[in-house]
């Protein structure tokens, strides 16, 4: 797997931490049975509010930035994240801010591989998931 990190905004990230902890995020799936082995690219990529606005616009129909997209394209990925919010939503919950990006790149990463959270049934089977990989891959010590 090669991921690949493009950080278009201002904001330092902790590039080794997010990729290591991205690469063990994915191992964790693969233990899971949720991924197939082999060359799948991640591009991982930290945007400004106001392209993350403008991409959750077209592609939500939701004029605000959020905190996180994924978009999947068969043997590539990229997960859209918005540092500006993350940081907000990491001091709300007393985390820090790797904490809080890998949470999300994790719930990004099922949106890879197919779950989702659109209906009750499809959400809670996503919940249950989620709770798994974030066990697995120790995302509380992050």
């Amino acid at each position: 797997m090669k991921i690949i990190i493009i950080n278009k905004t201002k904001s330092r990230i902790g590039d080794q931490r997010i990729k290591r902890g991205t690469a063990k995020v994915f191992r964790g799936l693969r233990a899971m049975g949720l991924t197939k082995n082999g060359d799948y690219r991640l591009h991982l990529v930290f945007l400004d509010k106001k392209e993350s606005q403008k991409v959750n616009s077209v592609f939500r129909g939701q004029s605000r930035p959020t905190n996180v997209l994924s978009f999947n394209y068969g043997d590539f990925g990229e997960i859209l994240l918005t540092p500006y919010i993350i940081s907000k939503e990491a001091k709300d919950e007393g985390v820090s801010f790797v904490r809080r990006t890998m949470e999300l790149i994790a719930h990004a990463a099922l949106h890879l591989c197919g779950l989702d959270h659109e209906t009750a049934a499809e959400a809670k089977k996503a919940e249950r998931v989620e709770k798994e990989l974030f066990g697995r891959v120790d995302i509380a010590n992050f």
